[in-house]
């Protein structure tokens, strides 16, 4: 009896076996680094993989996306796979009940997924597939309620979707060569604004942000010939304008300043640069001042020195700007604040010094008046006043508040 049991045991664990490779090992290579899916996500393969009869792979985006194929949403009730099954590249919809069960597919055109999306829409759920076919990229709006049907394909070269209009829905704005446009999610092709406005996407940071009040825009780091300069897009009376002109601040050839939530507060800034006292184009060392749109005009809301390879800024007191400026000791990895004469043309007084260390380094310093500011990971800010007689001189509390760590999300 129990060599029996043991032999029946022996068969259900190869049955098992065999069937995970017949699912997981169609396409090693696509599946290779992908996540291990347990629990729900093996549910709505096994219920796939009888929808199509066992000849399926899940599609992965690139190697620069980390999207899973297998979206759950609905409160874990709905779901939506992309794969591959013969030549064909499907977006299939799942719903749960007793099981899971494959409602409908849709058929993709894409060559290589670059990107998937869950997105909420007017007509339901959205799952946008942005996608490489043949020499062109193209995203598929796909809309998800009883059932899934293809709601437009757009050819672009890039996309983002938010809530543009502040009514609680997503729209997508997508740029082509040579316009950025702001579509609806409906049975209408066309857009619902459009702006001659090309954008090299490959080169420029764009992100979707809060703007002002409860209105979302595009803030784009335009990048063109090298030279970088901030423009805002966002939807004003149905129409796409430009927050920004062309001609406002200067162009910078620095690719980590761009627009963010520089100071937490949920609104996305708007970097305006100047150069720091004393240099010139040919050094470009910048002063940059972060900006607010308050719906009428652009306002600071913080400006000073920005170390992006550190991650933080000195806030500059009023005092400072125009009259104080910065010298730069990357081997060292400190910068040292001193006082400049326009009229003179030249450096004056050291105020104040300010060094990053790793952990291990920071152990074998001289701490003599060294202001401990802050830690991150292994670094260790500190500061140390050079001058407390200088009128612009500044003091330990005052150190405190213009220091601020630059908590930056990934942008494209």
């Amino acid at each position: 009896m129990r060599k029996i049991i043991a032999l029946i045991i022996s068969a259900v664990f190869l049955i098992l076996s065999f069937s995970s490779c017949s699912v997981l090992e169609k396409d090693a290579q696509q599946l290779m680094g992908a996540p291990v899916h347990t629990g729900n996500n093996n549910l709505i393969i096994k219920s796939v993989e009888e929808y199509l009869g066992g000849d399926f792979s899940l599609l992965y985006p690139s190697e620069d996306e980390q999207s899973n194929a297998i979206t759950v949403f609905g409160g874990g009730t709905d779901a939506a796979v992309l794969c591959k099954s013969g030549p064909k590249l499907l977006c299939l919809y799942l719903k749960q009940a007793e099981t899971w069960q494959v409602i409908n597919s849709v058929e993709l055109s894409a060559e290589q997924i670059l990107n998937s999306e869950l997105k909420s829409f007017d007509a339901g759920e959205g799952l946008l597939v942005f996608y490489k076919n043949a020499e062109k990229t193209c995203l598929d709006v796909l809309i998800i309620d009883s059932e899934i049907k293809k709601d437009k394909t757009i050819e672009c070269n890039f996309y983002l979707a938010a809530d543009f209009d502040a009514d609680k829905k997503d729209e997508i704005t997508v740029f082509t060569d040579d316009k950025t446009q702001l579509y609806n999610t409906d049975t209408s092709a066309s857009p619902l604004a459009s702006l001659d406005y090309c954008v090299d996407t490959e080169k420029s940071n764009i992100t979707a942000g809060k703007f002002f009040d409860d209105i979302n825009a595009v803030f784009i780091d335009d990048s063109k010939n090298g030279e970088i300069k901030s423009q805002v897009i966002y939807l004003k009376n149905n129409e796409f304008v430009k927050a920004v002109a062309s001609d406002d601040g200067i162009s910078h050839y620095d690719e980590k300043i761009v627009s963010l939530d520089i100071n937490s507060d949920g609104i996305t800034e708007v970097p305006f640069v100047s150069l720091m006292p004393g240099y010139d184009s040919d050094e470009a060392v910048y002063f940059i001042d972060y900006k607010q749109y308050n719906s009428v005009e652009f306002e600071s809301a913080v400006s000073g020195d920005f170390d992006f390879n550190n991650s933080y800024y000195i806030n500059f007191p009023d005092k400072w700007k125009g009259s104080v400026t910065v010298k730069i000791d990357s081997a060292n990895n400190t910068r040292t604040y001193l006082s400049y004469s326009e009229e003179q043309n030249k450096f004056g007084a050291e105020l104040l010094k300010v060094g990053v260390y790793t952990k291990d380094e920071y152990t074998k310093i001289d701490k003599g008046n060294i202001i401990e500011l802050s830690t991150q990971g292994d670094k260790v800010y500190v500061a140390k006043i050079l001058n407390k007689l200088n009128k612009y001189a500044v003091d330990e509390a005052q150190v405190k508040e213009m220091f601020n760590l630059i908590n930056r999300g990934d942008k494209k």
